[in-house]
């Protein structure tokens, strides 16, 4: 967007989403999920669709920036079409799309962390009209306390579809991007391509039931159960023996551009420290080199 900026073109956003993420700092961060909009304000127009939360502090933002916000909360959308010509009046000629899956009915997506592909049929004019602008899909994908589990379940059934089966060469949480293209995207026809946004190892996929701490979050909050569960000496080899799997499975599907890792972050955040991945970083280069 900074690029774009330079270059003299004001770029539009428009964020379906159920939350304002106009948070001007949000867990001791101004980086967070729930502050992005409010660092693309200062670059951007912002058209906001489906929004159903927002707190004190954005409501009060959002009057200040009635000049460059349009929100259009979640109970306008029911009261016929007018919205849509609110919505695309006030976007411009360059239009930047974001989609929180948070922003569909809550019965439609009721876990967003780990959903079933069959929930993703909703979405399917969004990747028609994404594969004829040239457009690309993100996703995100985690495991814990290992990427490994769960690795060959299927998923239970959902919306009337029947159970996926067990398959040895994808999982519900890592890898699960395979049975939203396999079962869902390429029978269709449908070929967009896909970078994983974010992977790496993250307590809160199938927090409540994985094995391991409950209260740890990223790669460096196991190393203890690691060591005294799976005979782990060498944490960071470890953490870069899965991503190196992880790397082999995803150069197996054409479709897939690649991924990022999170996250090297360049900072003191108590919040993000344990995922930090500095520490793996001349392994995944030795990792790299041994590709050629």
């Amino acid at each position: 967007m900074s690029r774009l900026k330079k270059l003299g073109r004001r770029l539009s956003v428009l964020q379906l989403d159920a939350h304002g993420d106009l948070r001007d700092s949000y867990e001791g961060t101004p980086f967070s999920h729930a502050c992005v909009m409010r660092r693309i304000v200062p670059q951007a127009d912002l058209v906001q669709v489906g929004i159903r939360a927002i707190s004190v502090e954005e409501q009060r933002f959002l009057k200040r920036s009635r000049d460059t916000i349009t929100t259009i909360f979640a109970e306008e959308l029911e009261g016929g079409d007018a919205w849509m010509d609110r919505a695309l009046g006030a976007l411009g000629d360059d239009v930047y799309l974001t989609v929180d899956v948070d922003f569909f009915d809550p019965s439609l997506v009721p876990s967003t962390g780990t959903p079933e592909p069959y929930q993703f049929e909703a979405f399917i004019p969004a990747i028609e009209a994404g594969i004829r602008c040239g457009a690309i899909l993100t996703t995100h994908e985690y495991g814990a306390p290992t990427m490994y589990l769960w690795w060959s379940q299927g998923l239970p059934p959902s919306y009337g579809h029947p159970e996926v089966p067990a398959y040895s060469d994808r999982g519900p949480l890592i890898g699960r991007y395979r049975f939203l293209y396999y079962n869902v995207l390429l029978p269709r026809g449908l070929n967009i391509p896909l970078v994983i946004s974010e992977t790496g190892i993250d307590g809160g996929a199938g927090a409540g039931q994985r094995p391991g701490y409950s209260n740890a979050q990223g790669w460096m909050g196991f190393w203890d159960y690691w060591g005294a569960e799976l005979g782990v000496t060498d944490p960071a080899q470890f953490y870069v023996d899965q991503l190196a799997w992880y790397d082999s499975l995803l150069r197996q599907d054409s479709f897939v551009i690649g991924a990022t890792i999170f996250n090297v972050a360049g900072g003191s955040n108590p919040t993000w420290a344990s995922f930090e991945a500095s520490p793996i970083i001349p392994k995944l280069t030795d990792y790299a080199l041994s590709l050629k």
